[in-house]
């Protein structure tokens, strides 16, 4: 049923799904689970929790679609859910940096990701309005500065390599 409806039929159904062990549904809660007409960020925290993004993150030759779906996912942790924030998800410092080292490993930045990229930047720069909450959810001022330089590095990188084919 998820699979067959972008509307809050699969927005109700992912919800369901958010305790499964099978690894084929784990992968599409990562790559198209999250994907809904209505808003990302009603799927976004089912998503990462139950497709367990960090793991996938971790593999060495991280799948191409993993890699897009955890752009998206963040972005849309980014917006805040209806009930979590991104600092709410225990996981989010070291996803961003996953995620933010693979789109630099593979050389290769689709509109979207570059997007995503920034809306990172913009989060990076502002000063958190609760810094407790975000240096315990691994958001330090060190932190946001290497993650800052990275995503630079990452958008010139990528300017440079378009711009040279």
């Amino acid at each position: 049923m998820a699979r067959h409806s972008k509307s809050w039929v699969r927005i109700f159904a992912v919800d369901k799904l958010r305790y499964t062990n099978d690894p084929n549904v784990k992968f599409w809660l990562l790559t198209e689970g999250y994907k809904n007409k209505v808003s990302y960020i009603y799927t976004a925290y089912n998503c990462l929790m139950a497709g367990d993004l960090l793991s996938y993150l971790r593999k060495p030759n991280v799948d191409i679609n993993i890699i897009n779906g955890a752009g998206d996912l963040i972005s849309a942790m980014i917006h805040g859910t209806p009930s979590e924030e991104l600092e709410d998800y225990k996981d989010g410092s070291e996803v961003i940096r996953l995620y933010l080292e693979e789109l630099f490993r593979i050389k290769s930045l689709d509109k979207q990701n570059r997007l995503n990229v920034e809306k990172i930047k913009k989060l990076l720069s502002t000063k958190p309005e609760d810094k407790e909450l975000a240096i315990n959810a691994g958001y330090t001022d060190e932190y946001r500065y290497e993650m800052l330089a990275y995503a630079d590095d990452i958008l010139g990188n990528k300017e440079k390599l378009s711009k040279a084919i």
